[in-house]
């Protein structure tokens, strides 16, 4: 069950406002927690060549890495709480699909069913009044027909009589 939108539809747990500064917030903790036990470990006798000889900016360092691991584990956490799984997952990282796209096609499904039936019965009720109006033309003409042929068969009647 996930969050709604003002206008009933699904939305990212993530873009919620007061979600996102929870997050940063609980990130921001976690980063100064890990820089605190980070600054407390003895430092190595041959620093790494990240922190480039400063013990300071190994500590920054190591907080950085736990702070990405706590972001990545949290995106995933919060929005698989909620039923919103990533649609594709690679080395460059997660893509989630939008929340509403299911839901919002299958409206427009049952829309264009609807307006495809609507137009189909428009273009039977035409054909109907088309067929109608051939028939109606069909007697007309037979009517005509017949009246010219009597008057034929009178003009003809008339000149054997002369």
């Amino acid at each position: 069950m996930g969050f709604v939108h003002g206008r009933g539809e699904r939305m990212d747990p993530l873009e919620r406002r007061f979600v996102g500064k929870v997050i940063v917030l609980g990130v921001l903790i976690v980063v100064a927690i890990a820089f605190v036990f980070s600054t407390q470990r003895a430092d190595p006798a041959h620093l790494p060549g990240v922190a480039l000889d400063s013990p300071l900016l190994l500590d920054m360092e190591r907080a950085a890495v736990v702070a990405a691991l706590v972001v990545g584990a949290a995106v995933f956490l919060i929005r698989g709480w909620v039923g919103y799984f990533p649609s594709k997952l690679s080395t460059t990282g997660a893509e989630y699909e939008t929340r509403w796209s299911a839901e919002r096609t299958a409206e427009n499904d049952d829309a264009a069913i609807d307006v495809l039936a609507e137009i189909k019965l428009e273009r039977v009720a035409m054909a109907k009044s088309i067929d109608d109006d051939i028939r109606a033309l069909k007697l007309k003409v037979d009517a005509l027909a017949s009246e010219a042929g009597s008057a034929e068969r009178l003009t003809t009647n008339i000149d054997d009589m002369v």
